[in-house]
C-alpha cells in the first residue's frame, strides 16, 4: 500500500511537490517554490547533503540563495536546474556524470554549479551520464559514452565536461536511458542515440550503438518521449 512521504521539518506529509525521481537507492523531490529535498542512500553524496550518511526522511539540499526549476536523477548523482539557467550536480563521479571539469574528483557530498552550461530549462540522466536543454533548443551532455549516448560521434571515452550535440537542433524535450537517450524536436520527430543492442534506438535493427543522433522510424507527430533501461515510449498527438 503507498505511504504519504512525511516532511519532518513541519513534522507533516511533503506536499507542494510538481517533480519527483528515483535514482538507484535514493529519491530527490522539487517544490513549487524551488526547494529539493533528498532522501535513501547516501554513501557516495548523490544526496547533496554534505555528507555520505543515508538518511530515511526527506531532507532539504538546496543551497543558500538558490531556487531550482528541474530536476534529474542518474544511478548514484543527482542534477538540478537552477531559475537562472545554471545546473548544479551532486554524487558519484567515476564516469566523470558530475560535469566537473577535474576527473580527479571521485565525488561531491553537495549540490555545486557545472561550469559551461548556461540558459538551461531542463535536464536529464542516464546511469552514469547527464544531459541538458537549453531555452535555443540546443542539447549538451556528459559524463559516460561507452556506447555512444553522448551523441557526438565517439564512443568509449567519458567527458567530464558538457559537450555540444551538435547535428541536431530545435529540441524540444530529453529523455536519459540507461545508456541511450532520446531527443524530441519541434517538428515532431524522435531522434535517439546511444545504445541499440534491444533495439531501444528505435532505427530498425539492434545491432551496434548510434554514435550520432539518428532519426526514429515510423513516428511523426510526437509531443513526449521516455527512455528506458532498453526500451523507449513515445506519445503521439492524432486528430
Amino acid at each position: 500500500m503507498p505511504v504519504q512521504v512525511r516532511n519532518p521539518i513541519s513534522d507533516g506529509y511533503l506536499d507542494g511537490i510538481v517533480k519527483v525521481a528515483q535514482g538507484k537507492y535514493h529519491s530527490v523531490a522539487l517544490t513549487s517554490d524551488g526547494k529539493v529535498y533528498t532522501w535513501g542512500h547516501g554513501a557516495d553524496g548523490q544526496l547533496g547533503t554534505g555528507n555520505t550518511i543515508s538518511v530515511d526522511e526527506p531532507t532539504d539540499v538546496t543551497p543558500s540563495g538558490v531556487k531550482f526549476i528541474d530536476i534529474a536523477v542518474g544511478e548514484e548523482f543527482a542534477l538540478a536546474v537552477a531559475s537562472d539557467g545554471t545546473v548544479y550536480s551532486t554524487g558519484l563521479n567515476d564516469c566523470s556524470q558530475l560535469g566537473v571539469a577535474s576527473t580527479a574528483i571521485s565525488a561531491r557530498t553537495s549540490f555545486a554549479k557545472i561550469d559551461g552550461l548556461s540558459n538551461i530549462i531542463n535536464v536529464a540522466a542516464g546511469d552514469a551520464f547527464g544531459m541538458a536543454l537549453d531555452k535555443y533548443g540546443n542539447v549538451w551532455t556528459w559524463g559516460s559514452n561507452n556506447k555512444g549516448q553522448l551523441g557526438i560521434g565517439n564512443i568509449g571515452t567519458a567527458y567530464a565536461t558538457p559537450q555540444s550535440v551538435s547535428t541536431v537542433d530545435s529540441v524540444t524535450a530529453i529523455s536519459a536511458g540507461s545508456e541511450n537517450a532520446l531527443l524530441l524536436r519541434s517538428n515532431g520527430t524522435i531522434w535517439a542515440m546511444g545504445a541499440n543492442d534491444s533495439g531501444q534506438g528505435g532505427v530498425g535493427n539492434n545491432t551496434g550503438e548510434l554514435w550520432l543522433p539518428t532519426e526514429v522510424r515510423d513516428t511523426e507527430a510526437i509531443v513526449a518521449i521516455a527512455a528506458g533501461y532498453d526500451h523507449s515510449i513515445a506519445l503521439a498527438f492524432t486528430s
